[in-house]
């Protein structure tokens, strides 16, 4: 599968959210989305879904392409957009994986799994919890953890 961009990825959240519900996504939540997305995906088949990085921020991963985009929306839920996105049915699936796994927590309640993951918790290195960073969350981590995960279970 040639990588999706991450704006597509977020594009395929949003389609799938009901604003004013627990299914509604704020751009918080969508950074965190697209992070759990990567990580499944990569350890399930070993490729990206997205060639975007993603940074160790102060509230989780970030994808600065995302922040980008999606900022102004500040805490609000952001609004549908109507678009379908065309994917292959494997990242297909691991979309809906995700949605049906994590689309029912806040955005807060992401950050903090995040915050306790080990992705996150390396690329951070010995910054102070509120020290801000660019450091860049390696997918050869993710895949790592993502996979530890799966093959735990």
């Amino acid at each position: 599968m040639v990588p999706l961009s991450v704006i597509q990825v977020a594009d395929y959240f949003i389609a799938k959210s009901s604003p004013n519900t627990k299914y509604s996504v704020t751009h918080l939540k969508l950074q965190k989305l697209v992070y759990y997305a990567q990580g499944w995906y990569l350890a399930l088949t070993n490729e990206p879904l997205f060639d975007e990085q993603l940074e160790a921020w102060v509230h989780g991963p970030v994808s600065p392409d995302l922040y980008g985009v999606y900022s102004q929306n500040g805490y609000l839920d952001i609004e549908k957009n109507g678009s379908e996105l065309n994917i292959d049915v494997k990242a297909k699936e691991i979309l809906d994986f995700i949605w049906e796994n994590f689309g029912h927590y806040t955005g807060k309640q992401l950050e903090n799994f995040t915050h306790e993951e080990k992705p996150w918790i390396i690329a951070r290195g010995d910054l102070l919890p509120f020290q801000s960073s660019n450091n860049v969350i390696t997918k050869e981590s993710m895949r790592e953890y993502f996979k530890s995960i799966i093959f735990e279970e």
